[in-house]
Parts: C-alpha cells; sequence; structure tokens
C-alpha cells in the first residue's frame, strides 16, 4: 500500500517508494488525487486499487422506510410499506454454477498431468485466469445490482433501510456439504456490504434488524407458520404473499418498532391488501403482483 501519492499536472500519478528506490509512475484516467493506492498481482499482471475520501450525498427527499430481506432466489426482496420488488438472483446463481463446473473440468485436466511439468503450470495458470475474469463478472454484477437496490429505494422516496442481519449464517447453519458450498459461496456479504455504502452515500440511513422467523410470521395478524415454497400462506387470517417479500415486510415492521416511527411514512392502516412487485435486474424492471390477501382475509382486518 502507497500513502505517498502525487498526482502531477501532466496526469502521472506518482507513488513514493522506499528511500533509494525509484517512484513508481503510473498515467491516471482521473483528475482526482487518490487518498491511498494498492498494487497486488493478479493473473498476467497487476492490478492497482486505489481509495478516495468521499463525502455523503443527501439525495432522499421522502421519509419512507424500507426493509430488506436478502435470499439465493431473489437476492434482494425490498418493501416499502406501500410497495414491493426484487433482484433477481439467476445470474449471479448461473455465473457461480459455471465457476464450480468450470473448476473441477480444470482441476480433473491439471490431475492428469505431472507436478511441475509446462502442461501442468500452464493449466494452472489458465484456471486461474478464467476463475479471476469469473470473479470479476460476479463483482461488476453485485454492483450493479446494489445500486439498482439503492436507486430504486431513492426513487421511492425511501430515507431509512432495515436490512436483515444475515451475518453469521455459515457458522450457524449446516445443512449438509452441497447446501454448504452454496451458503459459502452466496455473494450475501459483498452484496450487503455494497447496499449498505450505496445507500449511506446517497443519504439514506442504514441499519441491521434481526430476520430470525421473519419469513415465518404473517406480517398481518403475527401467526407464525413455516412457508410452503415460495409462497407463504397464513392459516390464521388467510394472509398470502410471495415468502421473500413477508420477509421483508417483517424486516421493515420490527426496524419501524424500534425506532417508533410513528405516520411519517404514511403506510396504510389494516390489511395489505395488494401490491405491486418488481423483478429487477441491472438490464431493466418487470412488473408482477408478489403480496395479496384473500376476501377471508379483508374481511376478518376490516371486522
Amino acid at each position: 500500500t502507497y500513502q505517498g501519492v502525487t498526482l502531477r499536472d501532466d496526469g502521472v500519478l506518482r507513488l513514493s517508494t522506499k528511500r533509494g528506490e525509484d517512484s513508481i509512475l503510473i498515467d491516471w484516467p482521473v483528475d482526482e488525487e487518490p487518498r491511498t493506492v494498492e498494487i497486488g498481482k493478479s493473473s498476467g499482471g497487476f492490478v492497482v486499487r486505489a481509495q478516495y475520501d468521499t463525502e455523503p450525498v443527501d439525495r432522499t427527499t421522502g421519509d419512507k422506510i424500507a426493509g430488506i430481506d436478502l435470499g439465493e432466489k431473489h437476492l434482494a426482496a425490498v418493501f416499502t410499506g406501500q410497495d414491493a420488488f426484487t433482484i433477481n438472483g439467476g445470474e449471479l446463481r448461473a455465473l457461480r454454477h459455471y465457476q464450480n463446473s468450470l473448476k473441477a473440468k480444470l482441476d480433473a485436466k491439471i490431475d492428469r498431468k505431472e507436478p511441475g511439468s509446462n502442461r501442468w503450470k500452464k493449466l494452472v495458470q489458465t484456471k486461474q485466469e478464467q476463475l479471476d475474469h469469473i470473479d470479476n463478472k460476479i463483482t461488476d454484477l453485485l454492483h450493479k445490482l446494489s445500486r439498482k437496490v439503492v436507486e430504486m429505494c431513492l426513487e421511492r422516496d425511501v430515507s431509512a433501510i432495515g436490512i436483515g442481519d444475515v451475518r453469521g449464517i455459515r457458522d450457524r447453519i449446516d445443512y449438509g456439504s452441497q447446501m454448504n458450498q452454496r451458503l459459502h459461496q452466496w455473494a450475501y456479504g459483498e452484496f450487503d456490504r455494497m447496499v449498505e455504502y450505496k445507500a449511506k452515500l446517497a443519504g439514506i440511513t442504514v441499519n441491521r434488524v434481526d430476520e430470525a422467523y421473519t419469513s415465518q410470521e404473517c406480517p398481518q395478524c403475527g401467526h407464525r407458520k413455516k412457508p410452503s415454497g415460495r409462497d407463504y400462506t397464513c392459516s390464521e387470517c388467510g394472509f398470502h404473499g410471495h415468502r421473500d417479500v413477508v420477509g421483508a415486510a417483517n424486516i421493515r415492521r420490527r426496524y419501524v418498532a424500534k425506532r417508533k416511527y410513528v405516520g411519517s411514512d404514511n403506510e396504510p392502516t389494516g390489511s395489505m391488501t395488494r401490491l405491486p412487485g418488481v423483478m429487477a435486474s441491472p438490464s431493466g424492471v418487470r412488473f408482477h403482483p408478489h403480496l395479496q390477501c384473500s376476501s377471508r382475509s379483508r374481511r376478518k382486518t376490516n371486522g
């Protein structure tokens, strides 16, 4: 890591090194001087990482609160009190599946070669280059999806977010080798971190909420029941909704209660009769209904 960093007038970044050694000069693509620069090895060359000092810019115009539930099928389900949208995790799963398959295929080829031979070395290098390429695609995708979450929250006048706290999920749950492979490869932590810092830079408050049982509790009457498949149907009041959005609604409800936040987000009283959902991806959005109540539910709530 280089902290002695100077951006010259000619657009060249100078990195100070140890006494007696020549400075490192880099043609810099931006006009702003970074605080620190780190140079690391990558397959086929080097990678330069720069850190800048940034100040949050408050872009919020409303006072809504959103709950966010992270998952595998839907990377994020978001409920604002008035509507809901989801971020599909299909592309991320496809990349991870391809990465696993590619790694297994290349490992099998490497195992058939004499360790240390030229062919063995070439295959090892090829494996690292291809896996690094997929990692870069995954990171780029996570940046796009996390930015989409924040942008859609801003469009809905969200000024505060409660995110389900999934830290430690790998340590708490043991589903066997196949599920653990998925758990360890889920980009929960990185996506969660990206949503948090992007939201804060936009002026949105972010806090963690205990997500225990949020996918099992009815957001209308509070009855607890394990969902069957991707939908949740309450056996007490008849409420029916998408499992992940139910989780987001409960995370939001807990966050609202925690903040003792009353009235300013215009949340309708009574039942959530019907909420539109959004299937979001970096390339566009599609609208689908995600939550609805049965007539039996409405009669019970309004009575």
